[in-house]
């Protein structure tokens, strides 16, 4: 069975589109990741920052025992008084 390239391809370059559309939206939540060395987490060994702008910092090690701090993202508002002040 022969397979069209032009398939192959077309099918490809859609994947790869989908993909980067997902790859660059922001997210709609910050979430701040702080990575402890045992489960009775007292003593910090990392943390991870994932920003509403897309950005993610990492820092020290990542561990099994973890916590979560998730904000909302506000919607971005280029002009936050459309009608005058």
């Amino acid at each position: 069975m022969k397979i069209d390239r032009t398939f192959i391809a077309g099918l490809l370059g859609v994947s790869v589109m989908s993909v980067s559309a997902v790859a660059l939206a922001a997210p709609s939540e910050q979430i701040i990741i702080t990575y402890y060395s045992s489960a009775a987490k007292t003593v910090q060994v990392g943390q991870e920052a994932i920003y509403c702008t897309g950005a993610n910092v990492r820092s020290g090690t990542t561990t099994a025992y973890f916590t979560e701090q998730v904000t909302k993202c506000f919607p971005y508002n280029p002009n936050p008084y459309p009608y005058g002040p």
